[in-house]
Parts: C-alpha cells; structure tokens; sequence
C-alpha cells in the first residue's frame, strides 16, 4: 500500500515559502511575478521580464549579484546601496533590466546571462515547449509518439519518472467499450451471450 497525502505533496512543491515559515516564523508575501520574501536583503532579481518576443526569468547569482551589472552594464547595480538592498530597490532594477531587455529575444537574453553565470530562463508557450528548441525533451523522452486506431500517431507525455528495473511501458487510451469482452467475459465470467444482449440493449 502507499499511503500519499495530496496536501502534504503540495506543500512539499510549494518551495520556500513553507520552509521560510518553519525556520523564521516569516510569512511569505505575495509580490506578483517578484520572489521577494525574506527582506531588502533578499536577492533580486528573482522575477518576471518583458523582452522583444516574450518573457525571461531574471535571476540573480546569489553569490555574485554584481554580476547583474556585468549583463547590462550599469554600473549602479553593483554599487554598495543596491547590494545591501536589492529589493528595496526592485522597481529600479526592474527599470534598467527592462530597458536592457527591450531588444533582445529571449533565446538571446538567456545566452548571454547564462554566460556570465546567471541563471536566467526562458519562459516557453505551450508551442514552444513542444519545439523544443534545445533537444531537452527529445533526449529525455519527455513527449513520446504512440499509435491509435482512430487518431493515427499521436505525440503524448512521456514518462514523469525514469525508472531503470521498471521502464515505462508506453501505450494508448483504449477505445469506448474495447476491452469489454475481457472485462465481462474474462474476468467477471459473464456468458458471451450475455454481453451481446447487453450491447444490444445500449447498456453497454
């Protein structure tokens, strides 16, 4: 038997708020896209950004949050008043990272922060994620193709967990009423004549 709490799941994919409750007795704040719930020193940016075509996660480096400077190019973002509060000053550095952002695609803006060790993302439409730009998903298997007798080939999500002594095992949804010879017959031992007056009395 296992014994999985929904709840309990939840709360462990929730993140850091929980943990910021148990440890500090702090209660996260909501802060629309922004990831500010520890205090000015907390830091930033940890957020959502405009860009040419779409939108970036912007992510400071924890360890060197100078390096922000270093991406755009503006020296202020390196300077003590800002380091020592960084979210204070969250809707200026929104501004310059903005502005830095304006002409860039997302492919491009996450290159270049990734090279500097920033752990910039890009945020994907349901069409881009199926592009899959990068061969990510191919190489993991995350989409698979299966085939069905109605439908023809049809992409599908792969397995959620990769398992080495147990593989997934890939396959279709069944089709209305296609295993009810099995089901009936098989394993509930009804008479096969049974289940024909039954399919045709539209019970089944």
């Amino acid at each position: 038997m296992a014994d999985v709490s929904v709840a309990e799941a939840a709360t462990f994919l929730m993140g850091g708020p929980p943990v910021l409750a148990y440890l500090f007795g702090q209660v996260w704040k909501r802060n629309g896209t922004r990831l500010i719930g520890m205090g000015d020193r907390h830091p930033y940016p940890s957020t959502l950004r405009p860009c040419r075509d779409g939108w970036v996660h912007a992510h400071s480096n924890n360890r060197h949050p100078d390096l922000l400077a270093a991406l755009v190019g503006d020296p202020w973002l390196a300077s003590p008043q800002v380091l020592e509060a960084m979210t204070a000053h969250a809707d200026e550095i929104d501004a310059r990272l903005d502005a830095w952002l304006a002409d860039k695609s997302k492919w491009e803006a996450v290159e270049l922060a990734q090279e500097l060790r920033l752990p910039f993302t890009e945020v994907l439409d349901p069409l881009e994620v199926l592009e899959d730009r990068h061969g990510h998903h191919l190489t993991r298997g995350t989409f698979v193709e299966v085939e069905h007798p109605v439908a023809g080939r049809v992409r599908q999500l792969g397995a959620p967990v990769k398992l080495s002594a147990t593989p997934w095992q890939v396959g279709r949804a069944p089709l209305l009423g296609e295993h009810n010879e099995q089901v009936f017959c098989g394993e509930l031992g009804l008479p096969r004549e049974e289940l024909v007056r039954l399919r045709q009395a539209g019970i089944v």
